[in-house]
């Protein structure tokens, strides 16, 4: 039984930058590791709220 009771990692995959533009705020899907500093730094210079959805592997879980 998963300690991250009603939180799923797996599937269906929730693409959170695609739901912020709903709202038309700023943000950026991140895949790769490399990607996340620029990314941080875009969304801290942005003026009002962003978003960086960072994906993480169905491994993560497993390490708590």
């Amino acid at each position: 039984q998963s300690q991250w009771l009603g939180l799923n990692f797996g599937e269906p995959a929730i693409d959170l930058s695609r739901q912020a533009a709903v709202w038309d705020i700023p943000a950026r899907r991140i895949t790769e590791p490399g990607d996340l500093g620029p990314a941080l730094r875009e969304a801290l210079d942005v003026r009002g709220p962003s978003l960086v959805d960072v994906v993480i592997d169905g491994s993560y879980g497993r390490h708590f």
